[in-house]
């Protein structure tokens, strides 16, 4: 395995996942900070945009606390 791949294989494991309790955003926070939201089809006609921000702000902070505590998930979520 060369020193990239393996440093890549290393950064992965510094991922962090966090959903809303209702599923309506998903949060990736990846090995190297950067952030992928993604939202339920069909949850913009579902909820106001200040609600929709509010679950995403919220998966957010859940994601970046996970990244920091290993093995921690918030009450109600999916994330591992």
């Amino acid at each position: 395995m060369g020193r990239l791949q393996q440093f890549e294989e290393e950064v992965s494991r510094f991922e962090a996942r966090a959903e809303s309790a209702d599923g309506t955003v998903s949060v990736l926070i990846g090995g190297t900070g950067d952030i992928e939201v993604r939202l339920r089809p069909g949850a913009l006609r579902e909820v106001t945009e200040e609600r929709l921000a509010a679950k995403i702000t919220r998966a957010v902070g859940d994601a970046m606390w996970a990244k920091r505590r290993p093995g921690w998930a918030p009450p109600g979520s999916s994330a591992p």
